[in-house]
């Protein structure tokens, strides 16, 4: 074998190796049960739910889910104090975003969940589309 052939022998066998750390990685990440996402349908009681929206002011201003909270990753202390102010320790949090495309409820959530020490916060599967009757106030 030349060194040319063997280059690009190793060339391939480390790119093969970096393509199955990679699909290893993904299926890890991609197939893990997320727990604390929960769908519309998925709620028995939504009116018994504190809703929490985490979209950008303005979305939230012009319009939310009925009795939605806005928070802000932005500004996290003025509006966990407003939140706070309408919680009760097991009354269970659902935290909403624009959508699918949204990680913003899953952080969120993951913060209320710390610092609430909460194990009923939840992110909406779907985000704001996926609720009925968007666009009340």
């Amino acid at each position: 074998m030349t060194t040319s052939q063997r280059l690009v022998f190793l060339a391939c066998l480390s790119a093969l190796c970096a393509l199955v750390q990679g699909w290893i990685i993904g299926l890890v990440d991609l197939n893990a049960p997320d727990q604390w996402g929960i769908e519309w349908q998925e709620l028995s009681n939504p009116a018994a739910v504190l809703w929490v929206d985490v979209r950008a002011r303005p979305a939230y201003d012009e319009s939310h889910f009925p009795g939605a909270k806005f928070l802000s990753l932005d500004d996290w202390d003025a509006g966990l104090s407003a939140l706070l102010a309408d919680w009760d320790p097991g009354l269970p949090i659902v935290v909403y975003c624009d959508g699918n495309g949204c990680d913003s409820s899953r952080a969120v959530a993951e913060r209320l969940r710390e610092e609430l020490e909460s194990e009923e916060i939840y992110w909406l599967i779907g985000g704001w589309n996926q609720l009925p009757g968007r666009g009340n106030r």
